[in-house]
């Protein structure tokens, strides 16, 4: 098995899932006993990773093949595969728990697939979309910039741009967000 490249993790804490892109799998691991429970088949070259709102499957994105694959928990098979765009690469599940959220970095798109009718609306985002985080029932999507020090701030129905928020320098990567109180 080679390296791991993303986790989800249960919200029991008992599960992890971690994507591994060298061999088209996701590992489960049971993190009380750190024990591999067994491999799941994922799509190509498997990165990102969100739970469905049921928690009956992982969707991940696959970037060489510009897809995101569905992958039932149960059955550890892909079910669904969509075609998004050169590089998919950030993903989450919008606030209505049927959505998914996805940038492609070389189609400078974000990508809104409805994950029940298959339906997928696109805006570009020039330059370079990387990351995204939504922040529940806000009905807002933060997008990262890997070219530039800012942030995009996205309306989760209508796709459109709300704001941009400036950082002091570097690139816009990886956001975490934090949950509670």
């Amino acid at each position: 098995m080679k390296p791991g490249n993303h986790t989800v993790i249960t919200g029991d804490s008992k599960r992890a899932y971690v994507s591994n892109s060298g061999n088209n799998t996701i590992t489960e691991i049971d993190l009380a006993d750190l024990k591999i429970l067994r491999t799941l088949n994922a799509g190509p070259a498997p990165e990102h990773l969100v739970f469905s709102n049921d928690k009956k499957s992982l969707f991940v994105t696959n970037p060489r093949a510009g897809k995101v694959s569905e992958i039932s928990i149960s059955s550890g098979k892909v079910t669904q595969e969509w075609e998004i765009g050169d590089n998919v690469h950030g993903l989450d599940i919008g606030d209505d728990g049927k959505t998914l959220l996805i940038t492609a970095k070389k189609g400078d798109l974000l990508a809104a697939l409805d994950t029940k009718t298959s339906e997928i609306k696109t805006i570009k985002l020039v330059p370079a979309p990387y990351h995204l985080n939504t922040i529940n029932g806000t009905g807002k999507i933060y997008v990262s910039i890997r070219k530039e020090s800012k942030l995009w701030v996205i309306d989760q129905q209508s796709l459109k741009i709300l704001n941009e928020i400036k950082l002091p320098a570097g690139e816009g990567h990886q956001m975490a967000v934090i949950s509670g109180s």
